[in-house]
């Protein structure tokens, strides 16, 4: 018989499973790849001073060839822009336009089958829920040293309460 441990893996797995799967037909729609809604994503919740092909490249372990050929095509179909930065000519920023603002609204939209499911479960179930999976994350960003996730779990005055 399976480990509990190893149910959960087979659990989240196929959460994430049904999760790319939304996001496929998504991206599909739009003509654009997974991964572009992603940096999409990435650009409207960082602020314009990590709006950067390199950033893009650190944060999703992807080279800056890869990056920035999946920028050059968010620029063709009019989601993204870039702007000179001002103190530095050499580097571009990324900005969303109103267009990539519409995707991504759309794209929330989309977010909601799985809110929806979550609003089922009560407050407490969902609190201890997340709990876990932060404690989880927590874990994994040690034990693997994966720097680039970024999250404040691993700092020592993050507070799960707030």
């Amino acid at each position: 018989m399976d480990s509990t441990e190893t149910k959960i893996i087979f659990a989240l797995e196929k959460l994430f499973c049904i999760y790319r799967s939304h996001l496929w037909e998504y991206a599909h729609k739009h003509k654009i790849s997974p991964i572009q809604i992603q940096f999409l994503k990435y650009l409207e919740t960082h602020s314009i001073s990590f709006s950067t092909v390199n950033n893009l490249s650190r944060e999703f372990s992807l080279s800056k060839p890869t990056v920035s050929d999946a920028i050059k095509s968010l620029i063709k179909k009019g989601y993204v822009k870039r702007i000179s930065d001002q103190k530095d000519s050499r580097i571009s920023r990324l900005v969303l336009t109103k267009k990539g603002h519409a995707v991504l609204r759309n794209f929330d939209c989309l977010n909601y089958i799985f809110m929806n499911s979550l609003n089922k479960f009560s407050d407490h179930s969902k609190e201890t829920f997340l709990m876990y999976l932060m404690d989880f994350l927590r874990l994994l960003i040690i034990e693997t040293r994966k720097t680039t996730i970024r999250m404040c779990i691993i700092c020592e005055n993050f507070d799960f309460n707030k």
